[in-house]
């Protein structure tokens, strides 16, 4: 063996030696997590009120957050204690109460175990003046394949002064006659129109403010890149939906959140809460629907 042999075999073990002499078992000294309670809801005056209430988790937990099935959820109606809503299942805290159209409320949760209560107050806002809507179905032209249409539509609002937050959604209702059941879905929208925000927004549902039409009369277009109905057995609806600032900003905001998620080029986006733990959401909406067919 010679020498050069040798010392070439010799540095290999050395290297090894310092790479394995190099490894260091780092503890990580985990602090105490808080905990804090976390509120989401969404008030309808359409609807009875429903609020789920879960908890914070570490950053390294796994799963879904732990619902928090005894806790007291206070419900106030401009300015006034209405009464306690509750515990349904699941986290869900419910009443048959309707929430009143103008009214302002205010949702307080405490809960054994957690050193502070949370709250948020949000107002309902009243249904959207809809004066028009029209829908064509045109021949798709993604799904081809299927024999799907696409849909066509419009809406025209009377916006009233003052700031305003809208969203339109279209909601195709397939009836099972073999079990008796209904199953909705919605259609995935798409708008050109410039002064809704994005150029070419497309989403299951599309939001906008009042900001470039504020106090006057306005039609929103859009159109579904296919859609898959027929009138035999399925029902398309139009519903239009007056959105509180808060749930606005929140749907917005969550929409962006899930849009740069996985974009390792994209800012990091903070989810909006109106919560003062700044986690959760209680936002409020009201709406306006027909049947198209």
């Amino acid at each position: 063996m010679s020498n050069k042999f040798f010392l070439t075999s010799l540095s290999l073990l050395l290297i090894l030696v310092s790479l394995q002499s190099c490894q260091t078992i780092i503890d990580i000294d985990q602090k105490e997590f808080k905990k804090r309670l976390v509120m989401t809801a969404t008030l309808d005056a359409d609807t009875t009120i429903s609020v789920f209430v879960t908890r914070t988790v570490g950053a390294l937990a796994t799963g879904f957050p732990d619902s928090i099935t005894n806790a007291i959820v206070d419900l106030y109606e401009d300015g006034n204690l209405l009464f306690n809503i509750p515990y349904a299942s699941f986290g869900n805290y419910a009443h048959n109460y309707h929430p009143v159209i103008g009214r302002t409320y205010k949702v307080r949760v405490s809960a054994p175990g957690f050193d502070e209560a949370i709250e948020a107050t949000t107002s309902i806002p009243a249904p959207p003046q809809v004066d028009t809507f029209s829908y064509s179905l045109v021949p798709s032209t993604t799904n081809q394949q299927w024999s799907s249409n696409a849909l066509e539509g419009s809406i025209t609002i009377n916006d009233p002064s003052g700031e305003n937050y809208y969203m339109i959604k279209a909601v195709d209702i397939y009836a099972d006659t073999f079990s008796n059941e209904e199953y909705s879905s919605m259609l995935y929208l798409t708008t050109d129109d410039p002064l809704i925000g994005n150029s070419q927004q497309y989403s299951a549902a599309l939001m906008f403010t009042d900001f470039s039409f504020e106090g006057s009369v306005y039609t929103i277009r859009f159109k579904s890149e296919s859609y898959g109905g027929s009138f035999g057995s399925n029902h398309l609806t139009y519903k239009v939906y007056s959105l509180s600032r808060e749930s606005y900003l929140y749907l917005t905001s969550l929409q962006n959140y899930y849009n740069n998620k996985d974009n390792p080029f994209s800012e990091p986006v903070q989810v909006y809460s109106n919560v003062s733990s700044q986690m959760g959401i209680l936002g409020a909406v009201s709406k306006w629907e027909t049947l198209i067919f």
